[in-house]
């Protein structure tokens, strides 16, 4: 869905995608939160909510970091890939080399 994204285009294509992903967030968590609180007392209510906003935070972080993770191997595996194609045995790197910076 957002894979023909770069840096010259405009800001129309998101907004389109920030409203589907605010429609989509709150037609998924107002019956999550139901569904999730539904079966608890009034007594309960203060520590039950406390607890789904726990957990949805520390669900949210964990997901942040793995997907950090993940981009940064993904950056490193493409710098290794881009750095194996730099040895002066290339022919590329060597042409290039020899006709020096471009203007």
């Amino acid at each position: 869905m957002d894979g023909n994204f770069n840096l010259d285009m405009s800001t129309t294509p998101f907004s389109g995608r920030i409203l589907f992903k605010a429609w989509a967030w709150r037609w998924t968590m107002v019956p999550l939160m139901t569904v999730a609180l539904a079966t608890i007392t009034n007594q309960q209510m203060g520590n039950a909510t406390g607890l789904y906003a726990l957990v949805r935070n520390l669900a949210g972080s964990i997901g942040i970091a793995v997907a950090i993770a993940m981009q940064a191997r993904g950056a490193l595996r493409h710098q290794a890939y881009l750095a194996s194609h730099l040895t002066p045995y290339d022919l590329p790197y060597q042409t290039r080399c020899k006709r020096g910076r471009p203007r």
